[in-house]
């Protein structure tokens, strides 16, 4: 568990950051993604279109098809480390990683403030009140469910790390 969160907090989410829409520097949401820009940079050169489902993992395909029943525009991807799916999910674009052997590693979604749950919403208004809500990003990593908040107000622009309930500010910068 916790070699896969420190796969997770080295790699992914300073990768993620690279989502075209994900920085909070721009003035509008986007939940627009290109799928090779936000690996690590450690499989971001071997992310490769999976030509066919024969040659991803059976037992990912297996247990995508029975999480993601709803799954629609899935596209699949060879990493060095195993595969990634690229698809929607009621309209919410979604990646899930799986493992060369198959398994799970983590899923991420990308939304706007409006899929936020109100509890997590709340948080984040609560305490950044002049700030917009830009994106989300939504981690669920076996055990652990991590919200990266992009918010803005003017130039300023910060992304918020929410789990359990605690928030701490990730990154902060201006856009100047």
């Amino acid at each position: 568990m916790k070699k896969v969160l420190s796969i997770l907090f080295a790699g992914l989410i300073p990768a993620m950051l690279s989502v075209p829409g994900a920085e909070a520097q721009g003035s509008s949401a986007s939940n627009t993604f290109d799928s090779s820009k936000s690996l690590p940079a450690s499989t971001a050169t071997a992310y490769k279109p999976a030509n066919d489902a024969a040659s991803v993992n059976f037992r990912a395909l297996r247990d995508f098809s029975k999480k993601f029943k709803l799954a629609s525009e899935t596209r699949w991807h060879k990493v060095n480390d195993g595969f990634i799916a690229d698809y929607l999910l009621t309209g919410i674009k979604c990646k899930s990683a799986y493992s060369k052997k198959g398994m799970w590693v983590y899923t991420i979604r990308y939304y706007g403030e409006k899929q936020l749950p109100f509890e997590v919403r709340n948080l984040v208004r609560s305490t950044y009140f002049d700030f917009t809500i830009i994106q989300v990003e939504e981690v669920s990593v076996p055990e652990n469910l991590i919200y990266m908040v992009h918010i803005q107000d003017g130039n300023a622009w910060k992304i918020v790390h929410i789990k359990d309930g605690e928030m701490n500010i990730y990154k902060e910068g201006n856009s100047n």
